[in-house]
């Protein structure tokens, strides 16, 4: 018997210390799943936010070309970051669009 546990031969207290190491389970293979998750949403934004600077470094030598006195920084500071646009169909049900209207 592990160190710091106590025996007990009740058959409920010991149903309701399995339940509760299957929740404790359940808790961190969920917990688990989320951590292997999140490794790859930041893979795949990396992957976009590469494409989208990529697109953007070949604007910039285009504008370069065009006017060599563009400054790219003041430019850069001047722009706002904003929330990319949905994509996909829209949701049709009248408290989806209400939620939508909230963003």
């Amino acid at each position: 018997m592990a160190k710091g546990t106590k025996k007990s031969n009740d058959i409920t207290t010991i149903e309701a210390e399995i339940q509760a190491l299957r929740e404790k389970q359940l808790q961190l293979r969920q917990q688990l799943r989320r951590l292997k998750n999140s490794g790859q949403e930041i893979t795949k934004l990396e992957a976009r936010l590469e494409k989208q600077i990529g697109y953007s470094k070949w604007t910039i030598e285009q504008i370069k070309a065009l006017d060599n006195d563009w400054d790219e920084i003041a430019f850069a500071n001047r722009v706002a970051p904003r929330k990319p646009a949905r994509r996909g169909r829209l949701p049709r049900t009248p408290l989806a669009l209400a939620a939508l209207d909230e963003d």
